[in-house]
This record gives structure tokens, C-alpha cells and sequence, in this order.
């Protein structure tokens, strides 16, 4: 990133980011926003947390370089409260900014190629339980209580009210969960549930008007936090009776109170025909990099190498074109072929459904098919712990959009991951990369260790041939049994040596990278 930092965009290209990014007060003094900028998308890249990030700066000289900091951290970073009031003030369209700026200098400097255009869509599963009735109205009474505690402490009346109306949610709750056994228990206590929790949602509209005319942060904050699960309730209420009444799942069923957008989404996979969250089309070009949106849980299949085509222009231009579209059967459409190809996409690759023929001649079929299995590589590269972007530990709307700075901004580690060899302006970028800075800072390069790699084999293969020509030519002519036996243990001892030195140089490697 030093290396390539001249070339990156000066600050008048990086006026979107300035102007989206609504950076916090600290003591009364506004901080740095050129600095936070720098240090967000940093941090992003990294794939950092707010105090993995305030322990990297503190320990990383080359952080620190690239930061542009001169002087001590104590009035542009107090601490890592400091880092996460700027991720709240740059925002959900600040972090747009940065990944399409990342994007289009990928492309710029020629990591990135924007010939062919790679999607497929995914659910992104939030780290909630399994979404049945009496768990969801549990929930909804324990944030209630949460907030009903913190009025009370306010001195808001009705508070107390409230929280002795949530105690007996949780009571038939418990009940539901640990004692009762057959069917007709179950539909009992849920109906009790049911009951007492619309109970409480009466008991939260006193609660709200009661504490309207108060002027706290907390009580406002409060208010808002009820009047959103009031609405919340109020819509699921209606599908639970209708679920009880007749069997039947409602359309759009509400999952959980605090993350109001998940949804249960039917993929059909093997072992697994549902998945509960949200849905997401990811767009890959060439390179490896990745952008992406949410779209609707239920949207068709059919539309998304459409929609793949419109975000791709939103990002490169209205008159942009990919030479080549790829994405699976699931977006097999006549009608969809012919508007990409109206569109101008000369190789539209979308995998045939059943015996049909593909519209692409059978080079470009190999082609689009080593596409389609890199787009998968990404999507679980997303998915992986690293980047939390699956089961992740948001609970509400809000936390959720954090996971779009991921999408664009650590696209170099997935670009490391699943593309082997970039080439750029004659460099070749791979997998090793990692393992070249480090043998870099210790004073060699990959070349100069393959280099006394290739000695010390010559020097045990020469040492060989030399134990066992003496052992062969001795005078005393010792049994052929024996020579080989002594052969074999100098080999194993070679052998032994050599996965010394891969172990040490794989447990290298893998440090270094959890470092980065």
C-alpha cells in the first residue's frame, strides 16, 4: 500500500467521501477528517475492529506512515471510542463512497478488469435462533424490559408497570420452553404468550405517552427504541393468530424484533431448503474484487443478471458494457438474454436450465464455467470468520449495514485468495505475497531462499551418493543388507530435515498473515 500510495487518488477525488463523512466532537474540538478517512478505510481494509484497529496504529510503524502521523496519537486518536464514533459518522453512504472509489482504482491500476461480470445472489445469515412464534414474542418482551429499566431509572412513569407486564411474558415463556410437552400444552401456553404480549404492547403506548414530555437523551432514545418494537408487534401479531388459526405460514413473516428485514428464504439446497436473512447480489469482475447490494428476499431469480448489469453501471458509467455476463441456471430467461444482449453485452453466460443449449460458443462455455466457481469462491470467502459477513453478531438494522464496508474494501485479500496470478505494469501479484514481504524484511527474497533451498538439497544429495559409495567400495565389503539399511536412515534424516524447514516456513506464513 506504500508503494502503490502516489498513485492512489488525490483529495479532490475523495470529495464524496469528505462530504458523506459527519466526523464526532471530542471535547468540544472537531477531529481531523482527512486523518479518520485515511484510518476508516485502512481499518476496512484490514478488516479490523475499533480496538484491533487503536492496537494495530499503536504497534505498526507502517501504519502509522501511511496515516501521515508526525506527531503523538493523543489529539487525532484518544482511544478506540474514538474509531467507532467515525464508522457511525462516515456512514452507510460514506462506505459506498470508499468502495466504489477502491473499486475504480483497481480497475485504474490494472489489478482489476472489468471484461467479464460474474454474479450470483446469497443469504446473509444473521447469528439469530430458529424464528418460531414464542421465541420471536420472547425477544420482543426482553428488549422491552431492557428499555423499561432504563425509564424507570429516568423516572418515567408507568416503567415499572411495564416491567412487571414483561415478567409474565418470560414466566409462560419458560414455561413453554421447559415444561410443557404435548401439542395441546404447547398451543396453550403459546396462546398466553400471545395474550400477555399484546398485554404489553398496551402497556408500552402508555409507557411512550407518558415519557413524551420529557427532554432526556436517554428517555428520547427510549421512546424511539418502543415505538419501533410497538410497530414491530403489532404487524407480527396478526401472523401468529393467522399461524394458529390455520396451519399456514403468513407471506413477508416478521423473524426477529431487532434485525426487521431478515426473511425466510426458500434455496432448496441439500440438508438445507430454507435459510432465514437477507439477500444479497454479488457482482465479480475480473481480479478478483467484489461489489454488492441487497435486494428484495423474494425477488426473482430471473431479474438478477439485470440487476448485476445496472450496478455495474452505476459504478463504471451509464454507457459501461461487460464483454461477458456470467450467472447460474437460476437466471435462465429468454426474455433476460435478450435485454442483455439489447443492452450490448456481446457473451451473455448464463447457465442453461436442463438439456438447453448454451447461447456461448464452448470456449467461452469453459470460461464462464471457471467464473462461476471463482464467484462461489468469493461468497464463501465473504462467509468466512474473517469477514463476518455470515452469522455475524449484529442485532438490529442499524449494526446490520456496518457489513457493507466489507463488500469493495477488503477486496485485496480476496483478490490474493482467489485469483493466483494478476499481472500489472510486468509485476505478477500471488498468494505469496505475504511470504515475500516477510523474507523481504529479513533481508532475502523468495528467489535467494528457493536459491540455498536448492544448495541444501545438492549438499544432502551429494552427501548420499558419498556414504553410499564408501560403504560399497570398503575392503571389509560389508553385506548388502547393511548398506542399504544405513541408506534408507540417511534418507529418512533428509526427509526429516526438509519437513523441519516446511513446517517452520508454513507456521511463518500463517503468522504473518494473522498479522495483516
Amino acid at each position: 500500500m506504500l508503494k502503490r500510495k502516489p498513485q492512489l487518488p488525490t483529495i479532490s477525488e475523495t470529495v464524496p467521501i469528505i462530504k458523506a463523512f459527519q466526523p464526532p466532537i471530542i471535547s468540544e474540538i472537531r477531529i481531523p477528517v482527512s486523518f479518520y478517512v485515511r484510518l476508516l478505510v485502512l481499518m476496512s481494509v484490514r478488516s479490523l475492529n475499533s480496538r484491533e484497529m487503536e492496537q494495530y496504529i499503536s504497534e505498526s510503524v507502517v501504519a502509522r506512515v501511511f496515516l501521515e502521523v508526525r506527531e503523538p496519537l493523543r489529539f487525532q486518536l484518544k482511544d478506540h471510542s474514538s474509531i467507532a464514533r467515525a464508522q457511525a459518522g462516515l456512514g452507510e453512504e460514506g462506505y459506498k463512497q470508499v468502495n466504489q472509489l477502491m473499486v475504480k482504482e483497481a480497475v485504474r491500476l490494472g489489478f482489476a478488469k472489468t471484461q467479464i461480470l460474474s454474479s450470483d445472489t446469497t443469504v446473509q445469515e444473521p447469528l439469530i435462533g430458529y424464528p418460531h412464534e414464542a421465541g420471536i414474542l420472547r425477544v420482543v418482551a426482553q428488549r422491552m424490559g431492557r428499555i423499561a429499566s432504563k425509564l424507570k431509572q429516568a423516572g418515567v412513569e408507568c416503567a415499572e408497570q411495564l416491567s412487571g407486564k414483561v415478567k409474565e411474558v418470560l414466566r409462560v415463556a419458560k414455561h413453554y420452553y421447559l415444561f410443557a410437552r404435548s401439542g395441546e400444552e404447547k398451543t396453550e401456553a403459546l396462546k398466553q404468550i400471545v395474550s400477555f404480549s399484546e398485554e404489553l404492547l398496551t402497556g408500552s403506548t402508555e409507557l411512550i405517552e407518558s415519557g413524551m414530555a420529557q427532554t432526556s437523551q436517554v428517555v428520547k432514545s427510549g421512546i424511539k427504541k418502543l415505538k419501533e418494537l410497538g410497530k414491530f408487534t403489532k404487524e407480527l401479531m396478526p401472523q401468529i393468530k393467522g399461524w394458529m388459526e390455520t396451519g399456514q405460514v403468513a407471506a413477508e413473516k416478521l423473524l426477529h424484533a431487532g434485525i426487521t428485514q431478515a426473511r425466510a428464504i426458500v434455496k432448496n439446497k441439500t440438508g438445507k431448503k430454507v435459510e432465514f436473512g437477507l439477500k444479497w447480489l454479488i457482482n465479480r469482475i475480473g481480479g478478483g474484487y467484489v461489489f454488492g447490494e441487497m435486494v428484495e428476499a423474494h425477488s426473482s431469480e430471473a431479474e438478477m443478471p439485470l440487476e448485476a448489469l445496472a450496478a455495474y453501471r452505476k459504478l463504471f458509467g451509464n454507457q459501461a458494457t461487460p464483454e461477458m455476463m456470467v450467472y447460474s441456471r437460476g437466471g435462465d430467461s429468454a426474455r433476460t438474454r435478450r435485454k442483455l444482449e439489447k443492452a450490448g453485452v456481446k457473451k451473455v453466460g448464463i447457465q442453461p436450465k436442463g438439456k438447453k443449449q448454451w447461447s456461448i460458443v464452448e470456449g467461452d462455455q469453459q470460461e464462464a464455467i471457471s467464473q462461476r466457481g471463482k464467484t462461489e469462491g468469493v461468497i464463501g470467502t465473504l462467509k468466512s470468520e474473517r469477514y463476518e459477513f455470515n452469522r455475524g453478531r449484529e442485532r438490529t438494522n442499524e449494526t446490520l449495514k456496518a457489513v457493507i464496508r466489507m463488500l469493495g474494501n477488503s477486496q485485496h485479500h480476496k483478490a490474493r485468495t482467489n485469483q493466483r496470478d494478476v499481472k500489472s505494469s510486468g509485476t505478477t501479484f500471488d498468494v505469496g505475497d505475504e511470504l515475500k514481504q516477510y523474507l523481504t524484511r529479513l533481508g532475502g527474497n523468495i528467489e535467494t531462499f528457493k536459491a540455498r533451498e536448492n544448495v541444501q538439497k545438492k549438499r544432502v544429495k551429494e552427501m548420499n551418493q558419498r556414504m553410499r559409495n564408501q560403504f560399497r567400495n570398503r575392503e571389509d565389503n560389508l553385506p548388502f543388507d547393511l548398506c542399504d539399511t544405513l541408506y534408507l536412515y540417511t534418507h529418512i534424516f533428509s526427509a526429516s530435515l526438509f519437513l523441519m524447514r516446511l513446517f517452520k516456513l508454513a507456521f511463518k506464513s500463517q503468522s504473518l498473515r494473522g498479522s495483516i
